[in-house]
Order: structure tokens, then sequence, then C-alpha cells
């Protein structure tokens, strides 16, 4: 049966079947090509026996936070404490357009610039 990964703790992995949530383990061969299941990932489980099977291929994939199969992602960053970094958002926006990831960008901490600063932005 098809699920999608949900959650993942050590070595449970939460998977969402028909409404359904089960806590399972991965198959042996999974675990020997080094090959884990992410957040978002489609799979194919033994509902028997709880054990994921198969990781159905992947649409995308980001490291950090370790997720599969994102359409699009919030950017939150602040523009004082810590100052606002172009370079930082722009490493994280071509990290996302690569993998073709809509990006939403949401700048935080607006009341603490001074009327000098926010004229700047």
């Amino acid at each position: 049966m098809q699920g999608e990964v949900v959650k993942v703790i050590s070595n449970q992995f939460y998977v969402k079947v028909n409404n359904n949530v089960l806590i399972c383990t991965q198959r042996g061969v999974l675990k020997k090509n080094k090959t884990l299941p992410l957040v978002g990932d489609k799979v194919l489980v033994d509902i028997e026996k709880r054990v994921i099977e198969k990781i159905l291929p992947r649409k995308n994939e980001i490291v950090r936070p370790p997720v599969a199969n994102i359409d699009q992602a919030i950017v939150v960053t602040s523009l004082k404490h810590p100052d606002f970094s172009t370079n930082l958002l722009d490493k994280l926006l071509v990290q996302l357009e690569i993998n073709k990831i809509k990006p939403i960008i949401c700048l935080t901490k607006k009341d603490l610039l001074s009327s000098i600063e926010l004229n700047n932005y």
C-alpha cells in the first residue's frame, strides 16, 4: 500500500496511509543501501508488518532540514538582531530554485529598525 512519511524519529517512520498514521520501520535492504526515508517521501508499506518496502522516486530533496517532495518553502529572516543578510537569503533562494521549490519570503523584526534604516529597505 502507498503512503507518505509525515514524521521521522530515530528509526521510527510515521507513515500516513488512508488517513491513518502507522509507525513503521524500514526494510533491511534500505538500511544496507543507506537510503533513509525522509519526511515527504512517498513509500510502499507492508501494512501487516509495518515495514517500508520501497521509497518511490523523489521530485526533489533538501538537506537542511532533511525533507523531500517539497512544493513551496517559507524563508523567514530578520531585518535586525541578527542583521539582514542578503548573502544568506540569496544562498537559500538559489537552493530552492535549483530544486524547483516556490519560495515565500517573510521578513521579521521590522519594528526594530530606525526610520533611517527603514528608508534604506
